[in-house]
């Protein structure tokens, strides 16, 4: 027995005197306390400028206050929580991404239009909810929703980016229970008004992320000026051709990588020149962002196309779910390729902070994102970038399939011939 103790007794101390003592297991509380520190220290470290609309004070009182009342709050209340403080920074490249972590969604696709939620996309089962207005969540009327929602709401830069960080977080199951607006996760009663003005009920569990993006295809059906694809990158990058109004269509709505924007921009080239293309139009209103400078290359291949009409026949489409790059290859294009702009005001600012950083959470794991550049694309600030001809989509243009801002230029276009 007295050998047994003093063997106990030497292997403590061999542990001790190595560091190799057992860990402590540390509570919830402690690991968030640990992560609020984290992503406090760690913010202002790395954001070029984190106090550039919300005060140094604010934010430290406001992080103060969290980890005082860390013990009375849930996991989903306390990234709430964090989810508020980082939607104040105010800017569109600063987020907490909640989605860093298993997510699940509603498969639906809302739409804003003058303040009301329109269904614009659904799953197969689910199509005859299509063009309902939602009503409520859970009895909880949709303009409460969407007033909870505006405090929390991620990648926000101004009004526009709101109204569009509003419908996809309506979709997001953590985030609509975490605030309270639902009961429960996994499933909830959303309330819809048709046509008629006939309310209608409808229990929606929700989905992973992939089968979100899947299942919900099934859309309103809009009228196709431009059909054939002449040069495909994928269905977001690719050139369509209208030779009887010598019009091409560049539905530029993602990047690639450099080397496929290489090859892409080569062939849209040798396409316009070979056709004597007249007329481009280059939407952007699906362009949520990327790398600029791969933008940039595009633009420098589309400069050497000779049969463009260089004063009056270039045309950049936008809308309010442009933004990043795509907002800074949207002034791009006017500046170097003299495009007129159509369309609503963009999601980005001209002038902010751009240029994304990441770090995560030691404990939770959740992803960070923070602005390293400041860009100055005019010489005066705006809510957006503004179009040269503003041209809004109504709920009954949109409903009916009509694209009005494309309609616009083609009119232009046909007046010129």
């Amino acid at each position: 027995m007295k050998i047994l103790l003093n063997k106990t007794i030497f292997l403590l101390l061999l542990s001790s005197f190595f560091g190799c003592t057992p860990e402590v297991e540390r509570s919830k509380e402690q690991k968030w306390l640990e992560d609020i520190n984290y992503y406090h220290d760690t913010l202002v470290e790395k954001h070029i400028n984190l106090f550039h609309t919300l005060s140094e004070q604010t934010f430290n009182t406001d992080i103060d206050k969290l980890k005082a009342g860390i013990s009375e709050l849930s996991e989903s209340q306390i990234v709430m929580e964090l989810m508020r403080i980082t939607r104040m920074v105010g800017d569109g490249h600063t987020g907490f991404s909640i989605m860093s972590q298993t997510h699940q969604h509603f498969p639906m696709r809302f739409k804003l239009f003058d303040g009301e939620v329109r269904v614009i996309k659904s799953t197969k089962e689910h199509q005859r909810y299509l063009k309902n207005k939602l009503v409520a969540i859970d009895d909880m009327p949709i303009q409460d929703i969407l007033t909870k929602l505006t405090s929390i709401a991620q990648n926000v830069e101004n009004e526009h980016s709101l109204k569009e960080s509003l419908v996809f977080t309506l979709t997001q199951d953590e985030v609509l229970h975490g605030i309270s607006i639902t009961r429960k996760l996994g499933n909830a009663k959303f309330s819809f008004e048709d046509e008629e003005g006939q309310v209608n009920h409808l229990l929606i569990s929700s989905v992973d992320m992939g089968s979100f993006i899947a299942n919900t295809s099934y859309g309103i059906k809009a009228e196709k000026r431009f059909f054939d694809k002449s040069v495909t990158h994928s269905n977001r990058l690719f050139l369509s051709y209208d030779p009887d109004i010598e019009t091409a269509l560049l539905n530029f709505a993602e990047y690639g990588s450099i080397d496929e924007m290489t090859d892409f921009a080569a062939e849209v080239k040798g396409f316009l020149n070979e056709h004597r293309v007249r007329n481009l139009i280059i939407d952007m209103r699906a362009n949520s962002g990327g790398s600029f400078f791969i933008g940039l290359y595009l633009i420098s291949e589309l400069l050497q196309v000779e049969s463009l009409d260089w004063e009056r026949g270039i045309y950049t489409l936008i809308g309010n779910y442009t933004f990043s790059a795509g907002m800074s290859n949207a002034t791009h294009f006017k500046q170097m390729m003299n495009a007129k702009l159509i369309g609503e005001p963009t999601g980005a600012n001209p002038n902010g902070y751009q240029e994304i950083g990441r770090f995560q959470l030691p404990n939770s794991q959740y992803s960070i994102s923070y602005s390293k550049r400041y860009y100055r694309f005019q010489d005066i600030n705006t809510q957006g970038v503004l179009p040269d001809v503003t041209i809004n989509t109504s709920w009954q243009d949109f409903k009916d399939g009509h694209d009005m801002p494309l309609e616009w230029v083609v009119k232009e276009i046909n007046d010129r011939l």
